[in-house]
């Protein structure tokens, strides 16, 4: 640990602020505790003397126009309803820490499952509450900071928030102001007079029936408790990964089973999804769960734009309406559990979510209505897509991982736009480790049996074989095979390769395309796939002789080697056993340390090659390196494979070229292409 301190906003008079009835539902609700990852090779030196005095000073900068976050929730002794109330020496708890060496950085960004106790050293509670000593009132801090440095790995942002001072709108919008203030630096009173400022008028939202009021008494206005959080936590948490084509795939998968009119967007169909196979995972984790067992999905809504008149959109506080649709345990895990969820939830967003007139009708009975299924099956969502962090930049660029802790307490599922992929998404899940395995098995299975879209892979197989037919290439009864690979990282019991049959009369016939999407995929094992080959005589495929020719089209400036750099005590030799995923690939072609500079003759068009017309392919090689020749270490024999090369070629004035060769069995497509964009970053910032 490095310091604790306060950091203030500006000193203005003392100032208050009411608690509309959006507000008073959240005063006994768990904080709300978030956590962003950035990576970082930034020394300890740097933090205290460069980071620490920059985020101390934008964040007080930032408060300037946040003050209820930088005062206190008061609750009066009398039972009147609480308020919120800034005076001029109120501050923010704000912790500077540096981890321990046993705590992983890129342990704790992956996506893999992970011991949930382990985030809460990096999470900061909200300081206890006070008493006032001449009024008596509790005074409830409602904002807390740790900033936590990885030394030469990264940084991890924590917040905490009382969720009564604001919805996640408000907080993102908060934090996002203080990661640009951050970034800007010397300019950060420029940014602070420009940006957005929050809306605080609490007269927008009308409250005709008395609902704070309403509320507060159903609650019986206890004192509020402390909310520190308690370890063990006994569960873990992972991030699960939609893709684009994987939303679309169950989006294919609800129309085909209800067809008639339904709500379908990427909320509908993930959280549908998710819902359905936590139900379909309780009998795998050992759950007895009673098929007339009532399962509730319950989410926010955000109203600031569904009241009427429309709130803005800047307005700081709580705006969110409740939503809740229920079903029955037997229907939810059933094989027609997931349709049913998606119609479910699509009626829910559209009958109610999205309609002005039925958003509030039972707000008067919210507490009733749902204060009693606390506690029962209940599956609720955290955050929003609409709510992106990941382009929260405090000078370092994106964060590599956004983790909402406060989820392992309310059985909730975090949601927010994927990091890595457009159009995607990302789920955040905490569970007891034996829930976690069978929700994992069961969040899977589907998305493996389609992690190539059927769609577009499907049709791509068949016109392959309708253009064979037209060559008269292929007889009826050849079969026809298309193989793909799996990216198991969350999937340790299935083997990484599987291929789809069919018979080539089958694909190339007018039922050819739906014969394609269905057609189901084996996995091939490693031993199969190692039959017949001699392992102590490993080959290497290369460009075909006809190919040479093409590297007349560049001329060579430097060969040369490049060694990785290595810090004072790091061992001068290191070795790293196969996996069977790796032996898999030790007869595959290379996918292309030696190093080229070369630069391109002038027939050579730039234009043409990155086109996506017709292409000859010859032409791709000059640009392309060849691994080195593998050779026999003299003392040992042992036969030295290169595993990597690397050609920069320069077209002048037009464009550059980096081609990259590698042997598949070094790694995946996600580590080389992990090692290409960490190069690619390296070198942007050298």
């Amino acid at each position: 640990m490095l310091w604790r301190c306060t950091t203030h906003g500006c000193r203005r008079g003392a100032s208050s602020l009411p608690l509309t009835f959006f507000d008073v539902i959240w005063v006994y609700f768990h904080p709300i505790q978030r956590l962003l990852f950035y990576p970082s090779t930034c020394s300890n030196t740097d933090f205290l003397e460069i980071i620490v005095p920059n985020l101390k000073k934008s964040l007080s900068q930032t408060l300037r126009n946040y003050l209820p976050l930088a005062g206190n929730l008061i609750q009066p002794m009398n039972s009147d309803i609480p308020e919120f109330r800034y005076v001029p020496g109120d501050s923010v708890s704000v912790t500077f820490a540096e981890a321990s060496e046993d705590l992983d950085f890129d342990y704790l960004t992956g996506n893999q499952t992970r011991d949930s106790d382990e985030f809460y050293a990096l999470a900061p509670d909200l300081p206890q509450p006070k008493t006032e000593s001449e009024s008596g009132f509790n005074i409830i801090p409602v904002l807390a900071i740790q900033v936590t440095l990885f030394p030469g790995t990264g940084i991890c942002i924590g917040t905490v928030n009382h969720h009564a001072v604001g919805d996640a709108s408000s907080i993102v919008g908060f934090i996002k102001a203080w990661s640009r203030a951050a970034k800007l630096g010397e300019n950060q009173q420029l940014s602070a007079e420009n940006q957005s400022r929050p809306f605080y008028d609490r007269s927008v939202i009308k409250d005709p029936s008395g609902r704070a009021n309403i509320f507060w008494n159903q609650m019986g206005a206890s004192p509020l408790p402390s909310f520190h959080s308690k370890l063990p936590t006994n569960r873990v948490r992972a991030t699960y990964i939609l893709r684009k084509n994987d939303i679309q795939m169950l989006k294919n998968l609800a129309l085909a089973g209800e067809p008639g009119p339904i709500h379908l967007s990427s909320f509908t169909v993930t959280t549908a999804y998710v819902w359905s196979c936590l139900a379909k995972s309780a009998a795998e984790s050992g759950e007895e769960v009673d098929d007339n067992e009532p399962e509730y999905f319950g989410f926010a809504v955000d109203t600031r734009h569904r009241l009427e008149p429309p709130v803005p959109a800047t307005y700081f506080g709580n705006c969110v309406a409740f939503v809740v649709v229920e079903t029955t345990h037997g229907l939810l895990r059933g094989s027609d559990g997931f349709v049913g969820a998606v119609k479910s939830v699509g009626e829910l967003i559209t009958n109610k979510a999205n309609n002005k007139e039925e958003i509030l009708r039972d707000a008067d009975d919210w507490l009733v209505k749902y204060g009693p299924l606390m506690g029962k099956r209940i599956f609720g969502v955290a955050g929003s897509p609409k709510f992106d962090l990941y382009d929260t930049d405090f000078g370092w660029g994106r964060p590599n991982k956004y983790e909402s802790v406060s989820i392992d307490r309310d059985g909730s599922i975090s949601l927010c736009k994927s990091r890595e992929f457009e159009g995607g998404l990302e789920i955040g899940v905490s569970l007891p480790r034996k829930k976690m395995d069978a929700f994992a098995a069961i969040f899977f299975e589907p998305l493996a049996e389609n992690l190539i879209n059927p769609l577009s892979s499907g049709y791509v197989w068949t016109c392959f074989a309708k253009s064979a037919a037209a060559a008269g290439e292929i007889g009826d009864d050849e079969p026809e095979y298309f193989c793909f690979v799996l990216d198991v990282r969350q999937r340790t019991d299935r083997v990484a390769m599987a291929l789809a049959e069919s018979r080539h009369a089958e694909l190339k016939g007018d039922d050819g395309f739906p014969i394609a999407q269905t057609a189901p995929a084996r996995v091939r094992s490693t031993k199969s796939y190692l039959k017949g080959r001699n392992i102590q005589q490993l080959t290497r495929r290369v460009a075909p002789e006809s190919i040479a020719t093409t590297t007349k089209r560049v001329t060579v400036h430097e060969c040369c080697s490049i060694a990785p750099a290595t810090a004072a005590g790091e061992a001068a030799e290191q070795s790293l056993p196969l996996t069977f995923f790796d032996i898999l690939w030790l007869y595959v072609h290379p996918t292309q340390l030696a190093v080229s500079f070369a630069e391109s003759s002038e027939d050579f068009d730039f234009d043409y090659l990155t086109g996506n017309q017709a292409r000859d392919s010859d032409m791709f090689y000059a640009l392309v390196p060849v691994l080195p020749e593998p050779r026999v270490e003299s003392e040992s024999g042992f036969q030295i494979m290169p595993l990597l090369a690397i050609q920069a070629t320069l077209f002048p004035e037009t464009g550059i070229c980096i081609g990259i060769t590698n042997h598949h069995a070094v790694g995946d497509a996600s580590s080389i292409v992990g090692f290409i964009k960490a190069w690619g970053k390296s070198a942007t910032f050298s």
